[in-house]
């Protein structure tokens, strides 16, 4: 069972780490007039002066190299809103939990950068890492443990792989806010620039064949790579999700923005046209928000705000209760989840790393063994579902293990 000796312990500023990664995003769900307090503040723009209009690049449709130049088509897009009958939760149907050592872990960094969050490239080998305190993003080659900075002188709340090669990056300037691409090629990195001068936005979601963001004003942003347009729906969001499959008619999983965290819900938009249909995929009073979907785009994770998770299936016919954890992360296959916590969800003293089946029927399983100071985080899975990566947030190390 790996076990990883803490340094310089700190129990709580441990539990303050966890626990904002946990409700970085709660902090907007008071409010529908400014962004999650812990992310950086766009530079004021004063008050006689017109909010600047954001400049939407058009997104290439086949050669990544060219530097897009034309303005996307702009579509304001009708929302309509739809109900399905979900199928209830199915409730946990094996609570024990089977250790299940992680082989062959190795620490993939040394240490001296302390990183919070690790995300493993769908289809490379790089893990995209944001440092634990201070600016900065970087990219970690898993075959030479390389470490390449992408972005030095911007906080970044959570890095997006756009594919397998580009992340996709939400920045703040003087100017106003952008959201950049990022394109990591052998022998440099290539620096795409796609939202520019645009008034606080927040939101970003990428996912086949669409990226997504929401500003201040209560606008939902859309932008269709394959069809080079730009859908604006009036609809403030919290978090934003396109699904990973490509689409002429793109479906996002969003949670509208609330006034409070009880009555979070997660809807799915499916774009048609000139059309939205905002159709719910979780009850009222569930708290079941930050989606995040199967890489096939037929099944969502979604993460309660009491600390549990529940898988459901893209049509809410199917809906299962994962029991406690966070953070889950699907495999490549979309049967098993990997997650981060306790058998106690969030009254927990330590933190491990678990994988279990989509529809919790068979036992979870325990990767790892954190002593009572440890907090293992940030589980990814390797591009052919072989490995797990995770981060240990005292040592602030990236670990690699093979999955039995």
């Amino acid at each position: 069972m790996l076990r990883i000796e803490p340094i310089l312990p700190s129990p709580k500023r441990w539990l303050a780490l966890t626990l904002s990664m946990l409700l970085t995003l709660s902090i907007s769900a008071c409010t529908t007039e400014s962004p999650p307090a812990v992310q950086p503040q766009p530079t004021p723009i004063p008050a006689t002066a017109a909010p600047p209009e954001a400049t939407v690049s058009a997104l290439p449709t086949s050669t990544p190299s060219v530097t897009p130049t034309a303005a996307a088509s702009s579509t304001t897009t009708t929302l309509i809103t739809d109900t399905i009958a979900l199928a209830p939760l199915q409730p946990l149907q094996r609570k024990e939990i089977v250790d299940r050592p992680l082989r062959n872990v190795r620490a993939l960094t040394d240490g001296t950068v302390k990183y919070k969050t690790a995300l493993w490239s769908p289809g490379a080998e790089w893990i995209a890492a944001v440092p634990q305190d201070g600016p900065g993003m970087d990219a970690i080659d898993t075959r030479s443990g390389e470490v390449r900075p992408i972005v030095t002188d911007t906080f970044v709340l959570e890095p997006l792989w756009a594919d397998a090669d580009t992340l996709l990056v939400h920045q703040t300037a003087p100017d106003g806010d952008q959201l950049t691409r990022f394109i990591l090629a052998e022998e440099a990195v290539r620096q795409e620039p796609l939202i520019t001068n645009a008034p606080s936005i927040r939101a970003v979601g990428a996912g086949g064949s669409s990226i997504t963001f929401a500003t201040a004003q209560g606008q939902l942003q859309i932008l269709q790579q394959s069809m080079v347009q730009h859908h604006s729906l009036p609809l403030a969001a919290l978090v934003t999700a396109p699904a990973p499959e490509p689409q002429d008619s793109p479906i996002i999983a969003v949670n509208p923005l609330v006034a409070n965290l009880e009555a979070v819900q997660t809807v799915l938009l499916r774009i048609d046209g000139d059309r939205a249909t905002s159709t719910p995929l979780s009850n009222a009073g569930e708290g079941l928000w930050l989606p995040r979907w199967s890489p096939d785009g037929a099944k969502l994770a979604l993460t309660s705000i009491e600390g549990r998770i529940v898988s459901s299936s893209s049509d809410g016919a199917r809906r299962f209760d994962l029991g406690p954890g966070d953070q889950p992360s699907w495999s490549p296959d979309g049967t098993r989840l990997a997650y981060a916590g306790t058998s106690a969800g969030l009254e927990f003293i330590s933190r491990d790393i678990h994988v279990t089946d989509w529809r919790g029927a068979e036992p979870r399983a325990r990767l790892t063994e954190a002593n009572e100071e440890q907090f293992f985080t940030s589980p990814s899975w390797s591009p052919d579902g072989t490995r797990i990566a995770f981060v240990e947030i005292d040592d602030g190390k990236i670990y690699v293990g093979d999955v039995p």
